[in-house]
C-alpha cells in the first residue's frame, strides 16, 4: 500500500470512530474494519456506499476511500 495514509485509515484510527459500530452497519466483521484502518485491505465495491453511508458524518468520500495506487480486488 502506498506510504500515503487514505482518508478513511485516518477517520477509522481516530479515537471517536466505533470500528465496531462501522462493521455493523456495513456489514462486515470487526477484523474486516481493522483491515482497513491498518492499510492491510481495502473495501471491496459493494462495501463502498454502505462505508460512506455509515462514516457520513466523518467527512469520508469516495475518492478518500482509495489511494492513487488503488489496487484491483481479486476476489
Amino acid at each position: 500500500m502506498d506510504i500515503v495514509e487514505t482518508s478513511l485509515q485516518r477517520i477509522l484510527k481516530d479515537d471517536k470512530t466505533d470500528l465496531a459500530q462501522v462493521a455493523e452497519s456495513v456489514g462486515v466483521s470487526f477484523s474486516t474494519v481493522w483491515r482497513w484502518r491498518e492499510g492491510k485491505s481495502i473495501p471491496r465495491r459493494r462495501q463502498v456506499q454502505p462505508l460512506l453511508v455509515a462514516l457520513k458524518d466523518k467527512g469520508l468520500t469516495q475518492a478518500g476511500i482509495y489511494t492513487l495506487d488503488a489496487r484491483d480486488e481479486s476476489n
